[in-house]
Parts: C-alpha cells; sequence; structure tokens
C-alpha cells in the first residue's frame, strides 16, 4: 500500500510525505530535498510512483524502489506521475523547454509522447507492452475541449467523443489494448453529463448501452483486466455517495 503521511518536522513545521507498508511498518518515502512528495500509485513489487519538491521548488515525478529517483521532465521545470506497470514504467505529464506538457513514458528514460495537438496531454494508464492511455488538448489555443488518446509505442491515437457529449478521458487500458474511461458534456459550471464508456475494435462504447435494462447509470469506468472485466460507478467526485459496479464480459 501507498499513500501520504502528514505530520512535523523537528522544528514543528507541517510536513506531507509519502510513505508505503513494509512488514507491517510505515516507511517514510521522503523527498528529492524539498518538504513535499505525494504517493500517486503501487504496482504488486512494491514499487511507488508519484510526485515531490526539489529544494529549489521544482516538481518531478519520482519511482521509489530501494530509494527515490527523479524522472526528470521533458526539459522544462516539473513533471508528474499518474500510473506505473509491473515493469516500472511510468507514465503521466511532463513540461517540455518551450513550455507545453505532454505525456511521457519512462522505461529508464524519458520518452515525449507528444499530444493531441493542444499543450497539454497526460498519460493516466500503462500496460505491460509500455501502450499508454490519457487525456489531451486539441488546440493550443484552448484549454478545452480535452478527447483520450491511446499510444501504441509509435504513435497518438484520438480516440473521439460520443453525441452530444464532447469531451473524453482515458483511465484505464489492458494488456490487449483495450482503453476505457469517462465521456461528457459540460452541463453547468458544477455540473457534467457523464459516461463511462469503452474503446475497442476501433469504436468508442457507451457502457451504459452494453448492459442490461438498469436503475442505476455508469458515469466513471477506472480500471478495466486483461479479461475484459470493467470497473466502473454510478457517481462521480464531489457528488451523493457511489456504488461500484464490476462488468464482467459474456
Amino acid at each position: 500500500m501507498a499513500l501520504d503521511l502528514v505530520g512535523k518536522d523537528a522544528s514543528g513545521k507541517p510536513t506531507h510525505h509519502a510513505f508505503r507498508t513494509s512488514q507491517g511498518r510505515l516507511v517514510d518515502l521522503g523527498t528529492l530535498g524539498g518538504g513535499y512528495s505525494t504517493a500517486k500509485v503501487i504496482n504488486s513489487a512494491g514499487l511507488v510512483a508519484g510526485d515531490t519538491t526539489l529544494a529549489d521548488g521544482g516538481f518531478r515525478a519520482f519511482l521509489f524502489d530501494s530509494g527515490m529517483r527523479n524522472l526528470g521532465t521533458l526539459g522544462g521545470n516539473e513533471s508528474m506521475a499518474f500510473a506505473v506497470n509491473e515493469k516500472g514504467w511510468v507514465t503521466g505529464a511532463a513540461q517540455l523547454t518551450s513550455g507545453p506538457r505532454h505525456a511521457f513514458r519512462y522505461d529508464g528514460s524519458m520518452h515525449d509522447l507528444g499530444s493531441l495537438g493542444g499543450d497539454f496531454a497526460q498519460g493516466q494508464a500503462i500496460n505491460e507492452s509500455g501502450q499508454v492511455a490519457g487525456w489531451s488538448t486539441l488546440d493550443p489555443a484552448h484549454n478545452d475541449p480535452v478527447h483520450a488518446f491511446f499510444h501504441d509505442g509509435t504513435s497518438m491515437r484520438d480516440l473521439g467523443v460520443l453525441p452530444n457529449l464532447p469531451w473524453s478521458s482515458a483511465t484505464g487500458l489492458n494488456n490487449h489494448g483495450i482503453v476505457v474511461g469517462n465521456v461528457y458534456a459540460e452541463d453547468s459550471e458544477e455540473d457534467y453529463d457523464t459516461h463511462a464508456f469503452v474503446f475497442r475494435d476501433g469504436k468508442m462504447w457507451d457502457l451504459n448501452e452494453l448492459i442490461p435494462p438498469s436503475p442505476f447509470k455508469l458515469f466513471t469506468s477506472l480500471s478495466i483486466d486483461d479479461s475484459g472485466r470493467i470497473l466502473c460507478t454510478d457517481g462521480q467526485v464531489g457528488q451523493a455517495v457511489a456504488n461500484g459496479y464490476l462488468l464482467v464480459p459474456k
């Protein structure tokens, strides 16, 4: 397990450090010189990926095994980690020298995966072959809308959207290259019409149309395993308590 540990240092100053558990003990993962670190994800081998500050205030993605490794950037001043696979490869977003932030894959070195044309792209899932799924802006002049993407190791593909739902974001990816995520429209500044999706066989499918008639609506798909099982919820962050659902293919 990897989480965050909030406390105080010897001088009484508040601290926020990433930690993991080992043999029933909490292990402080420390930082890369700054006062802050946060754990985002952990794999079955106990490798932890997250973000931390440097002594100069810079912000970096890290990978922790026996120590904290600075994953660097794409030439700019910051990077953020969002997913790690069983090999310890990491994806997230990293800044270029020129300022934009692109999705990256780290497999011992940092690789720029690009964007869908905009100035921001973020990897949110990575499988064992290093394929990455996430989201990207489309136009350098605008921060919206964003579209889900799939990067096959060579190029980035726009997964598109569904009718009347102009935004999409990928959140999960299995080793067969099947992607899950959310497609949505902004109803107001505080409310979205959100639908869980799966992208396979070259097409985006609304998961609500692939299940039997139900009294609930699948808002969010979180992950998919290699047997095709999809973890979903019927709620969103900031809304009422949600239920979890595991969709099992026939």
